[in-house]
C-alpha cells in the first residue's frame, strides 16, 4: 500500500508541474521510475543540445549527458549517438602520477632495456638492494626512493617495453599510482612476467571523463555508470576513481566504484565498505556522504543501486527506514520529485505499477 501510494505522488507531483518548470534532473530520474505516459521523455528531448547528442542544450555536461544515457537505455531506446559523444570526452588524467616498476627475481643484479620511442633502448641497472641507476630517458626519471621510474606526464600514453638481462629466473613489471597531490599509493590490477632477454609491455590505460579541458570526477563517476549500464565496460575509469576518492567523499564514490571493480577481487572490499558506512537508526537506516549536495535520500538510493535491492541490509533495514520515513501523502522529502523517483527506481519498487 505504502508502496503503491508512491507510486501515485510520483505521478500526480509530476502530471501537476508544467513541462516548464520540471527540471531535466526530474525528468530523467522519473522515466527511471518508468512514469506513464511522454512527458518526462519529452522534457528530456527538448533540453538535448540541438547541435549533438548531449545535455542540456545550455551546455553540454558529462553528469547529465550520462544519466540521459542510463534512462534512455532503460527506456529500450537507442543510445549509441549519446555513448559516442561521451566517448569523444574520455582522455587520460593529469590528476595522477604514475610510477613504472621493474622487480627482478631473488634481487638479483640485473641490466634492464626500456624502448618507447621507436628504436632506442635506454639502460638501466638494478643492484641487489633493488636500487635503481642508468638512463631511463627523457619519459622517465629515477625516483628519489631509486626503487621506481617515474613516468612523465607527456608521455602516459606511451606504451613501455622492459628487458631485462642477468643471473636470475624471471623478472616482473608493473604500474603504480597515486593522486598528484600525493597520498596512497596505488598497484595496477596486472603485473608481467619475463624471462631474461624477453620484453613485457606496460599501457597507462587510465582514462576519465573531461569537462573543458579537466578531469570531471562527478562527472567520471556517472560516465563510468553508464558504460557499465550500457556497455559493460568500465575498467579504464578505475584508477582515476581509485585514487580520488577520498577527495571527492561527498559524491558517494564507493557507490559507482562497485560496478567499477565487481568483476576483480576489490569488488567485494568496496561492498565491504558500503556496508560498514551504513549510519542506523533504531528503526532503520540510511546512508549519508560527509557534505553531501544531494542529501540522504538520493545517498541512500545510491547504496541500494550498489548493494542491490535484495542484500540482507537493504532489504532488512534501509527498506523498512524509507516506508517509516515516507511522507502522509506517499512521497519523499517534501514531495521531492527527484528523490522520491530515485528511490522509487533504486528499490526496484516502481515494478509494483505492473502489478
Amino acid at each position: 500500500e505504502k508502496i503503491s501510494k508512491a507510486i501515485s505522488c510520483l505521478d500526480n507531483r509530476v502530471n501537476n508541474t508544467a513541462i516548464s518548470q520540471l527540471s531535466l534532473e526530474e525528468a530523467i530520474f522519473s522515466s527511471l521510475a518508468r512514469f506513464p505516459g511522454n512527458k518526462s521523455m519529452d522534457k528530456i528531448n527538448s533540453e538535448k543540445s540541438p547541435s549533438t547528442y548531449c545535455w542540456p542544450s545550455s551546455g553540454c555536461k558529462v553528469k547529465e549527458t550520462s544519466q540521459v544515457a542510463i534512462a534512455k537505455y532503460m527506456a529500450g531506446q537507442n543510445v549509441t549517438n549519446i555513448t559516442n559523444w561521451l566517448r569523444e570526452q574520455v582522455g587520460f588524467s593529469e590528476d595522477l602520477t604514475w610510477y613504472l616498476q621493474i622487480t627482478i627475481a631473488d634481487n638479483k643484479n640485473a641490466t634492464c632495456f626500456i624502448n618507447y620511442e621507436g628504436n632506442t633502448d635506454y639502460q638501466i641497472n638494478i643492484n641487489e638492494k633493488t636500487q635503481i641507476s642508468g638512463s631511463p630517458g627523457s619519459c622517465l626519471e629515477i625516483h628519489n626512493s631509486k626503487y621506481r621510474l617515474l613516468v612523465h606526464n607527456n608521455c602516459i600514453n606511451k606504451q613501455f617495453n622492459v628487458k631485462c638481462a642477468g643471473e636470475f629466473t624471471d623478472f616482473k613489471t608493473n604500474l603504480l599510482y597515486e593522486e598528484s597531490a600525493g597520498g596512497t599509493l596505488f598497484v595496477s590490477s596486472t603485473t608481467h612476467s619475463g624471462s631474461p632477454d624477453s620484453w613485457t609491455k606496460e599501457n597507462i590505460t587510465a582514462k576519465c571523463f573531461k569537462q573543458n579541458g579537466k578531469c570531471d570526477y562527478e562527472g567520471t563517476l556517472w560516465g563510468a555508470a553508464a558504460f557499465y549500464t550500457v556497455l559493460g565496460t568500465t575498467e579504464e575509469f578505475a584508477p582515476y576513481l581509485k585514487a580520488l576518492a577520498t577527495s571527492n567523499e561527498k559524491y558517494f564514490p564507493d557507490s559507482f566504484l562497485y560496478y567499477v571493480l565487481q568483476s576483480t577481487s576489490k569488488g567485494s572490499d568496496v561492498l565491504l565498505r558500503i556496508s560498514e558506512s551504513l549510519e542506523t537508526r533504531p528503526n532503520g537506516g540510511y546512508w549519508q556522504s560527509p557534505n553531501t549536495p544531494y542529501g540522504v535520500y538520493y545517498d541512500t538510493s545510491l547504496g541500494i543501486l550498489a548493494l542491490g535491492t535484495t542484500h540482507s541490509i537493504v532489504d532488512g533495514s534501509v527498506k523498512p527506514y524509507l516506508l517509516e520515513v515516507q511522507g502522509e501523502n506517499g512521497c519523499w522529502n517534501n514531495d521531492n520529485i527527484r528523490d522520491t523517483a530515485f528511490i522509487l527506481y533504486s528499490t526496484e519498487w516502481w515494478q509494483q505499477r505492473t502489478v
